[in-house]
C-alpha cells in the first residue's frame, strides 16, 4: 500500500487504520498486478466543503459539505483508494474492477465496509449504521474516541 503525497494515516482512527493496513496487504496479495494506494484520509471541515462545492449537474462528488452534515473522513474513519496497475502505472477507477475486488477481497472481513456511490471510499464498518442527521452518534463517537477535524 502507498500513499499519495501529503497524505497520512497516522490522524485515523486507530483500529480503523490497521483495518485498512490488512485489507489493502491482502488485496495486494490476492492481486499482486495492483497496488492499493490511499488518495485521502482524514480531511478538515474546510478541505470536505471545498470537496462539496465541486459538485455540479454534470459531476457528483459528495453529499457532505462538512458543516451541516460531515464525512467520515472528519471522523478519521474513511480513506478513499484507487487501485494502480504495476505494470504500467495506470490508475484503474473501473467500477468492475473494484466489485470482483471487493467479492474477493471483502472489506466486511477486515472491519471495513464501501458505500454503493462510490466504490473507492472504504469506511469503518457499522459507521454508517451509526449514521443520522449528518452526524455520528455521541455515543459511538464515545466508544471510539473520535474527535471531528
Amino acid at each position: 500500500m502507498k500513499l499519495n503525497t501529503g497524505i497520512t494515516l497516522d490522524t485515523l482512527n486507530p483500529q480503523f487504520r490497521e483495518n485498512v493496513k490488512r485489507w489493502a496487504a491482502a488485496v495486494e496479495a490476492a492481486y499482486p498486478q495492483f497496488e492499493v494506494r490511499v488518495t485521502s484520509a482524514r480531511r478538515t471541515a474546510q478541505q470536505q466543503n471545498a470537496l462539496f462545492r465541486q459538485n455540479s449537474p454534470q459531476r457528483w462528488v459528495t453529499n457532505c459539505d462538512g458543516v451541516r452534515d460531515l464525512s467520515m473522513h472528519q471522523y478519521g474513519l474513511a480513506v478513499d483508494i484507487v487501485l494502480v496497475r504495476r505494470s504500467t502505472g495506470t490508475l484503474d477507477w473501473k467500477q468492475q474492477t473494484y466489485r470482483t475486488v471487493y467479492a474477493h477481497v471483502q472489506p466486511g472481513q477486515f472491519g471495513l465496509e464501501t458505500i454503493p456511490q462510490e466504490m473507492v471510499h472504504l469506511q469503518m464498518a457499522g459507521s454508517q449504521a451509526r449514521y443520522s442527521g449528518g452526524r455520528l452518534s455521541p455515543a459511538y463517537c464515545r466508544q471510539l474516541k473520535l474527535v471531528v477535524s
